[in-house]
């Protein structure tokens, strides 16, 4: 191959690269917490800041060779000594001939791996699980719309959508009402950093008000506020706001009926108590990996399980 082609040929591979180094760079920020949404919502024409653009995710069957997330790869050093051989010869006569050979190959393989699958809840799995999916209804925002749209539960069993506050959610409630839903997952809460906790809890115990009045038979999860990654795109995003949140909802739920139960999914997706287990999480470090809504179903249903709560499901 001549000059000419090879400084082609190398030209034509630089260019990808930068291309696809650029290609990663396309984020778009807008002024909502939620600037990219990494799910793919079924409410997808509702205008939310948290998604930029076209911020669909393609999926594999297992969910887990996300396109917007590198899957860790196995890293392996190997240094190799090449064989030493001696050889020293002496001739007398009669000619004769002395060979001494030494080989001493020295291999070293290091090899380092990252989780690349979600653990499996500490728990087990419950034998009901199968059935509290059926039954599921969730209502909140676009984390919580991911139920829905990596297909964990159908589509008409969520009214989840993005751009969703404890302050405008009441119209969800209506949703859950229409479909006599017996058993309710409330999600909600990534876009009320902003307001006091008081505040939230306030407007949080009315909605929950209002949602068993309308599903006075239901039995009703609430859903803790989910952490978000050490490394995210929202500095703002306070890990006391969301502990904050947090035990209000906590404190609520205790206060009503024994059918509305806490569901502490800030446990459930944290490896250390603070954030969001990297396994876990999106690219922005806020919204949820797919497999991440296997491991809330899981924990979600053995909760109901230590409730005894099936019965109580119609």
């Amino acid at each position: 191959m001549n000059k000419k082609a090879v400084s082609f040929a190398l030209s034509a591979v630089i260019m990808a690269a930068c291309c696809a180094g650029c290609g990663e760079q396309e984020i778009k920020d807008n002024k909502d917490v939620f600037n990219q949404l990494v799910i793919t919502s079924s409410e997808g024409n509702d205008n939310d800041s948290s998604q930029a653009g076209n911020g669909s995710v393609t999926t594999s069957e297992h969910g887990w060779e996300e396109k917007l997330i590198s899957t860790p790869r196995v890293t392996t050093t190997t240094t190799t000594t090449a064989a030493q051989t001696t050889t020293t010869s002496a001739t007398k006569a009669p000619a004769t001939t002395s060979s001494a050979a030494k080989t001493k190959p020295t291999q070293t393989t290091k090899i380092v791996t990252k989780q690349t699958q979600p653990p499996k809840p500490s728990g087990g799995t419950s034998p009901n699980l199968a059935f509290y999916k059926q039954k599921l209804f969730v209502i909140g925002d676009s984390v919580a719309s991911g139920y829905a749209a990596y297909g964990r539960i159908p589509a008409e069993h969520s009214s989840a959508k993005i751009n969703v506050s404890i302050r405008n959610a009441a119209g969800q409630i209506t949703n859950a009402k229409n479909a006599k839903a017996s058993l309710i997952l409330t999600s909600m809460g990534m876009n009320d950093w902003g307001i006091s906790s008081s505040s939230f809890a306030q407007n949080y115990r009315s909605f929950l008000t209002q949602l068993r009045s309308a599903c006075p038979n239901a039995v009703i999860l609430v859903g803790a506020i989910t952490p978000t990654a050490a490394v995210n795109k929202y500095p703002n995003v306070k890990l006391s706001v969301v502990k904050g949140h947090n035990e209000q909802l906590k404190s609520i739920a205790a206060s009503m009926d024994e059918r509305v139960i806490y569901f502490d999914a800030f446990s459930a997706l944290s490896s250390d108590g603070a954030h969001l287990d990297n396994v876990y999480a999106g690219a922005d470090g806020l919204h949820l990996q797919p497999g991440a809504y296997d491991v809330l179903l899981n924990c979600m249903a053995n909760l109901l399980d230590s409730c005894s709560m099936k019965e109580k499901i119609s």
